[in-house]
């Protein structure tokens, strides 16, 4: 009995550990399978840019890009190796219990067949009844014959069902052996796939010094536009804090809600354009060429496909529609005390002062055929004069 509840401990906890590490590693396939289709879409940008026969900034955007994605692939599978690495021991040691059992399953039904072996070793089974000398013994007999028989029969049966577990383990064990032969492949192709992207990331940046010239006038440029979309933003926030000092305006009942559920969606709120990446960074970072040159952005870029659209991240009011040199078409949308600002888009489907929804089409995204190619949306959240990292605040997928 004491065996038994032993076998069924091991049963047990072999179950749950199997259902537990295979939802993990259902998780992490499933993350590594969305992590993969990034990096596809990551590729299709950059043959769509290549197109154009000139590398720049975006272009090397993407490759860092992919260079991060396929790091988070080599994590993720580093990570299923583990799970898997102890799968293997675990069962491994359920295999030596089981092996435990059965040999002592074994032992058992030997040392009860040889001592009814040495009890009745002088008669046939017919011959043991009939030898017996009276009615009660024989009786006696009989029923020690049938006892002895189920017990060899149960046992047997036991020991075929074991022998039958055991070889399941067995084939399980090789089974994870062989997937995890599979992904050490695929993490070696990964890290091979890693090597090249990372040389061309540097082939090309050493090609792009030799532009320095263009690209500092760029980010030139660049700094230019950030200032007036900051002066923008800026101006509406002091005018609507005036307004609010005189008392002609404040939060109303519906705008401190939606306050309220958009600061409890940070890290949930959907991304301004269907599909895309992340090609610039919120803060203060290196220039991905210029050595000793700090670039600084108040919001994140978001480079998508040719025709894309803005959509907006939450429900809210639009403050302001707007054209700024370099930005394009702006707009900036009030959520309670926060705002979103959208920059770079060519058509404008809303206006001031109209309320929208959550990923309501907002506006055409802007595609620059005379660089790159590329189809860019400059995306800004603020809390009143608070600049806040948008990558924050955006889900993850």
């Amino acid at each position: 009995m004491k065996k038994r509840r032993i076998y069924v401990l091991i049963m047990i906890i072999s179950g749950v550990y199997a259902t537990l590490c295979g939802q993990n590693l259902s998780e992490l396939e499933k993350e590594k399978e969305n992590t993969r289709k990034k990096i596809e879409y990551t590729r299709k940008l950059i043959d769509e840019t290549s197109k154009k026969k000139e590398e720049g900034i975006t272009q090397l955007g993407f490759i860092a890009a992919e260079i991060e994605l396929r790091g988070k692939v080599i994590d993720n599978i580093t990570f299923e190796l583990e799970l898997l690495e102890e799968d293997v021991e675990k069962r491994q040691k359920r295999i030596g219990l089981l092996n435990e059992e059965l040999e002592k399953e074994m032992d058992q039904y030997r040392n009860v067949i040889m001592q009814a072996f040495r009890e009745t070793k002088c008669y046939q089974p017919l011959t043991f009844v009939l030898s017996s000398e009276n009615f009660n013994q024989a009786y006696k007999r009989i029923k020690y014959m049938q006892k002895l028989a189920r017990y060899r029969q149960a046992k047997s049966e036991s020991i075929k069902e074991s022998r039958k577990e055991l070889l399941r383990e067995i084939a399980s064990l090789e089974e994870k052996r062989k997937e995890k032969n599979k992904l050490l492949e695929e993490k070696r192709k990964e890290n091979d796939e890693l090597k090249r992207r990372k040389s061309s990331q540097q082939a090309m940046i050493a090609r792009l010094r030799n532009q320095e010239q263009k690209l500092r006038k760029e980010l030139k440029e660049s700094e230019e536009i950030a200032a007036r979309l900051e002066k923008t933003i800026r101006e509406i926030i002091s005018a609507e804090a005036k307004r609010r000092e005189t008392g002609k305006m404040k939060l109303s009942p519906e705008q401190e809600l939606i306050d309220h559920n958009f600061r409890n969606n940070k890290g949930r709120l959907p991304w301004p354009t269907e599909r895309g990446i992340i090609t610039g960074l919120f803060g203060e970072h290196e220039h991905p060429v210029l050595k000793g040159v700090k670039l600084n952005n108040n919001g994140i870029d978001i480079t998508t496909e040719k025709g894309s659209e803005a959509r907006a991240l939450f429900d809210g009011e639009v403050s302001l529609v707007t054209t700024i040199p370099g930005a394009n078409r702006v707009v900036i949308i009030r959520h309670g005390n926060y705002l979103t600002m959208y920059a770079n888009l060519i058509d404008v489907y809303v206006r001031t002062g109209e309320k929208v929804q959550v990923k309501q089409k907002i506006g055409k995204i802007f595609t620059d055929d005379d660089n790159e190619g590329k189809t860019v949306i400059h995306l800004e959240i603020w809390e009143e004069n608070e600049k806040l990292n948008p990558q924050q605040w955006l889900s993850a997928e």
